[in-house]
Parts: structure tokens; sequence; C-alpha cells
């Protein structure tokens, strides 16, 4: 059985070690699965979209993404998102929502959440992984809410005498992502300087009793 000491050093590990929960949405064969890394960045992981059934089934790329429920973007000033290890590139962005059109008109308290818009069309792979950085003053994810996801996949298009471009194909998802569990984590330096702090504290007590 284990010791006092012991448990309450378990239980601080366990705390510094925890991440958010991922959230997860599931549509017509492709995977979605969001986690903060922190107060303004997160990953959003796209597993099976060149496989995709349905209305998604001729898409070949990703043009854009929105979230919401996520807190308010008022004070957002730029995006940056990079794809699995490639470089990090800026995407223009909108506090408004995605439309059958693209990143629709901004609102002016950002309270919908925020869409973004790839500056290249990202070709679809079985694993995409993208982490977003948000950037503005004070940026503060909501950690107790589920994101709101809306996806814009994209294929190449010739329309009447315009040159090809990228259009939007099938719909746009719209749906609340379920939380599916939580997750451990590379502990945040905050955490750890807690755990240390919390075992000092409790060998301290210890001696004293010994």
């Amino acid at each position: 059985m284990l010791k006092p000491l012991q448990i309450a050093a378990a239980t601080l590990l366990l705390a510094a070690s925890a991440s958010q929960a991922t959230s997860v949405v599931s549509s017509q064969g492709v995977t979605f699965s969001y986690d903060a890394l922190d107060a303004d960045s997160f990953t959003l992981r796209i597993q099976n979209a060149p496989a995709a059934t349905g209305n998604w089934g001729p898409a070949t790329h990703l043009g854009f993404l929105a979230l919401k429920d996520l807190g308010s973007f008022a004070t957002l000033s730029s995006v940056q998102v990079s794809l699995n290890t490639g470089a990090s590139t800026a995407w223009s962005f909108t506090t408004g929502e995605l439309t059958g059109q693209g990143c629709g008109r901004s609102k002016a308290n950002g309270a919908a959440g925020f869409c973004i818009d790839a500056p290249q069309d990202l070709p679809l792979s079985n694993d995409m992984l993208l982490t977003v950085n948000l950037q503005g003053t004070g940026i503060q994810l909501s950690s107790d809410g589920t994101p709101h996801l809306k996806v814009g996949f994209t294929a190449l298009s010739a329309n009447g005498n315009r040159p090809a471009s990228y259009a939007l194909v099938g719909d746009l998802l719209s749906q609340p992502m379920a939380t599916s569990g939580v997750v451990s984590s590379v502990p945040e330096p905050s955490s750890v300087a807690m755990l240390c702090l919390g075992l000092a504290v409790l060998g301290a007590a210890s001696r004293r009793r010994a």
C-alpha cells in the first residue's frame, strides 16, 4: 500500500502532466481532432481526407477552416499555421463565419469565432496535423467549451471563361466537436514548478513528523 507522501506525489504529477481533453468529430469518412496547446494555440488533426465519401468525395485540397464557441477574438491580429513539420505560414482571417463563398464578413465583437483562409490550398493527405497560433492582445481559448468546426474542402475547377481556381466542394460540416477524453502531454514549466514546490512541502512535513 502506498504511503501518504507517495500518494500525494503521484496526484501532483498527474495534475501537472494532464492536458485538456481532445475534441473529435467525424463525417463522411474523415475524422477531425482538436487539442488546445495553450491560451492562443491549438492543433487540428485531419485523418483520411483523401478517401472522403459523400459530397466530399471530389475534394483534393483544404482551403478554409472556421472555429467558434471558443471565446471572443475581436483583438485577433494574425494567424500562423504550420502543417506537420512544414514551415509556418500566415493565413488570412476574419472574425466571422465560413460560408459557401469562403470566409464571410467580419463581426465587430468576434464572438462568433474566426475563419481562416490558406494562402495556397493544401493538398489532402491521410494524416494532416495543423498547428495554429493566434496572435493578438488578450487572446484566450476557452477551456470549458467544445469547439464548433466548419471545414472548407476544395477542388480545382474551371468557371466559364475565368481561369481555373479552387472552389469549395460539398458541405461545410458545421458541427460541435465531442470531448473524447483526457490525454497526457509534456507539462508546462509553471506546472513543473508547482509540482516541485508541492513535493518540497510534503517532504518537509514528512521530516517534521519523523
